[in-house]
């Protein structure tokens, strides 16, 4: 687990060419090894300008932007490429799958960008740590909107990320499908501790979160610890009408 935090804004602001105002302005956090973070606001808070900073996918115009004591807002677009690949686990709301690949070749894929080894063995390990190890030869379209997005959830940590940011991560999906998808990823905070980051306007997702932080024009209006936060599996097993041995710890951790 690294040292420090894994991420850290100073001041962090945004502002787009023609833009009156900023997207983003004077955004301070820090988020340390092992937090589940939600991001909450509504449509147009800023909440989209945000991730995609963090996600390297675009630069604060002020203020400083720190992935892992790197400063990734003054990093050239192949070092940015290369935090991506080698730190984050990206997970958006839309699976981005490509639809003449079977589900292993897409899990795959970040393997062979970062001249990764034993592409099919950890394809396959990956796929079978979210239930899909039997569809790995199937292709997107075959298969559920539940097992395309879990399939985007085995691709984002295939490289072991130091961080998952998520974007609506259960965005569409019905109430059963969207606490299969965060079951999984809760367990990879809660079992690994895998420091997350997610965008979302769910409450029913901030709550699974251990710390939740909501943004409104642009800027951080609440930082707060989540107090007793609930397990995905707990609600999933009680939709379902079953138990479950992973919700056997109880409905609610102080993690």
């Amino acid at each position: 687990m690294p040292r420090g935090p894994v991420i850290r804004l100073e001041g962090v602001g945004r502002t787009f060419d023609g833009a009156s105002s900023p997207a983003v302005a004077d955004v301070t956090f820090d988020v340390q090894p092992g937090e589940m973070v939600a991001l909450i606001g509504p449509s147009g808070a800023g909440k989209t300008t945000l991730f995609g900073m963090l996600a390297c996918l675009d630069r604060p115009t002020v203020g400083r932007y720190e992935l892992l004591g790197v400063d990734a807002g003054i990093a050239n677009e192949k070092e940015r490429a290369s935090l991506r690949n080698r730190r984050i686990g990206l997970l958006f709301g839309e699976p981005r799958m490509a639809p003449h690949l079977s589900l292993q070749h897409n899990v795959e894929l970040p393997l062979e960008y970062g001249a990764g080894k034993r592409y099919r063995v950890r394809a396959r390990d990956a796929l079978a740590r979210v239930g899909l190890e039997a569809l790995h030869r199937a292709r997107p379209g075959d298969v559920g909107p539940a097992e395309r997005r879990l399939a985007a959830v085995a691709r984002a940590l295939i490289m072991n990320p130091h961080v998952l940011l998520a974007d609506e991560p259960v965005g569409g999906l019905d109430a059963v499908a969207g606490l299969r998808v965060l079951a999984h990823l809760q367990r990879q905070n809660i079992e690994r501790g895998l420091t997350m980051f997610i965008a979302t306007q769910a409450a029913e997702v901030a709550v699974l979160c251990s710390r939740v932080i909501a943004i409104e024009g642009g800027r951080v209006v609440a930082d707060e610890r989540v107090p007793g936060r609930r397990l995905a599996t707990s609600s999933l097993a009680a939709a379902l009408g079953k138990g479950s041995a992973f919700a056997s710890a109880g409905s609610e951790t102080n993690q």
